[in-house]
């Protein structure tokens, strides 16, 4: 049996990551012959970028982009760099 896990996070408590090894952990005890692929995802918010860094993307800085109206943005000096 191959099984996909491809939980959000659970906000307070756990990572995706962390959400999607625990359920692993949990499928392998009940059925241990079982396949099991984690796949952490994100809804677009908090922790969506830790979930595609974890699925393999690249974080790639991206200098003095252009946010809403095309207004040129740039981090504010107190922010720290991710």
């Amino acid at each position: 049996m191959r099984v996909v896990v491809a939980p959000d996070k659970f906000e307070g408590s756990l990572t995706a990551g962390q959400a999607a090894q625990a359920i692993r952990v949990g499928l392998l005890r009940a059925r241990p012959d079982a396949e099991v692929v984690g796949l952490p995802l994100g809804d677009g918010g908090a922790g969506t970028l830790e979930a595609l860094v974890a699925a393999g993307f690249e974080r790639v800085p991206v200098p003095g982009c252009r946010g809403a109206g095309g207004r040129h943005w740039r981090r504010p000096p107190t922010a720290p760099a991710s």
